[in-house]
């Protein structure tokens, strides 16, 4: 983190946030690396579109 941010900050970052990380593979899932890039390139972040794609899955997958 940066040394401007407040503890207060870092506080709450730290009890109202999850971290979740994934691994890609480059030659296997090279078509989702280059959706997150074109994506990325438009100014959406790729956290934004992990987020829309889960809800969206949810959504149309109630039951599992």
């Amino acid at each position: 983190m940066k040394m401007s941010e407040s503890e207060a900050k870092r506080k709450w970052i730290k009890e109202n946030t999850i971290i979740f990380s994934i691994k890609l593979m480059k030659r296997t899932e090279e078509d989702i690396i280059n959706f997150l890039d074109r994506k990325g390139e438009e100014g959406i972040p790729r956290g934004t579109i992990f987020k829309a794609a889960i809800r969206e899955y949810m959504k149309n997958h109630p039951d599992e």
